[in-house]
């Protein structure tokens, strides 16, 4: 017998009161920025990624209203849980202030130029030894603050190649998605856990893109996770049929954004449950780009 602790926040969210998100740069704004480095010459750039971002924020609860009881047994929060309605904002405040306390007392300069995005963040400049000393004092000073910098997803080596915010940024070069991997199936035929796994990470990004038909596949492969339904419900060879020409389907997708200040025309169609939408260059009519969203049942209308 398999068990996991389940947390429901629900009671908890109810109790407090939400706190509003401080004011922080769009992603709009962020790649705005870092265009204009770009065109401002050679330019240099790293990123870091923090790990388990919430669980770095200790909570201070005198009410115990994060407290829970399993078993008889009472248990509490002693730092910010990912559930928690007001994680994103109490994250956001965190980091503004670390990055603050971390730019304030360094000397102006307009070589080094640093952005944040929740846990993401980008130094970039156009000094390769500028960019460098900088990210490993950063680097420092995130861990002096109690943060932890995921290495693995990091680049701590100044590049004129990144990818940052779905964005890649290349030379002088800058492309609308980072999301170009053409996805390819994990093994012939899913049966462990990992595979469905797998093929669910490289399809989901593309489920806002695909029409309602193919989002049936996905829904199967959520529920192959489970090893009840495993059982009870396998993988079959229509399933299998389906997959395979979804995968054909991304395969052709252009996922590239058209460029910055284009005109574009953009026509939006809807049912109860479906909302999809079609972008065109406005001068030549090209189609630049598509979108489709299946909608919850509370967004029905």
């Amino acid at each position: 017998m398999e068990a996991r602790l389940v947390v429901d926040y629900r009671q908890a969210n109810r109790r407090c009161k939400p706190l509003q998100m401080p004011a922080t740069q769009t992603v709009s704004d962020i790649l705005d920025g870092m265009t204009e480095i770009q065109r401002g010459g050679k330019w240099f750039a790293t990123t870091l990624d923090l790990k388990d971002m919430f669980y770095s924020i200790p909570i201070h609860d005198p009410y115990g209203i994060l407290n829970m009881r399993v078993g008889g047994q009472m248990f509490s929060w002693k730092v910010c849980p990912p559930g928690y309605r007001n994680a994103p904002a109490l994250a956001v405040t965190a980091m503004n202030g670390t990055i603050d306390s971390f730019v304030r007392p360094r000397p102006k300069t307009a070589d080094v130029h640093i952005w944040t995005y929740v846990d993401d963040i980008v130094i970039m400049g156009h000094d390769h030894a500028a960019v460098r000393a900088t990210t490993a004092d950063l680097k420092d000073h995130l861990s002096n603050q109690g943060w932890t910098v995921n290495l693995a997803k990091s680049m701590s080596d100044p590049s004129s190649d990144i990818k940052f915010l779905g964005t890649r940024f290349t030379g002088q070069w800058r492309s609308g998605t980072a999301h170009n991997a053409t996805p390819e199936l994990s093994s012939l035929w899913p049966t462990m856990q990992a595979d469905f796994q797998g093929l669910l990470g490289q399809l989901n990004w593309f489920r806002n893109f695909m029409t309602p038909p193919h989002l049936k596949v996905i829904q199967r492969l959520q529920h192959q996770i489970r090893k009840k339904t495993r059982h009870r419900v396998p993988w079959s060879e229509h399933d299998q049929a389906s997959l395979e020409k979804v995968m054909t389907e991304v395969k052709k997708m252009s996922l590239i954004a058209p460029p910055a200040g284009s005109l574009l025309t953009i026509h939006v169609g809807y049912t109860t449950e479906h909302i999809w939408f079609t972008v065109n260059d406005t001068k030549t009519g090209e189609l630049a780009y598509t979108g489709h969203r299946t909608l919850k049942s509370h967004q029905h209308r």
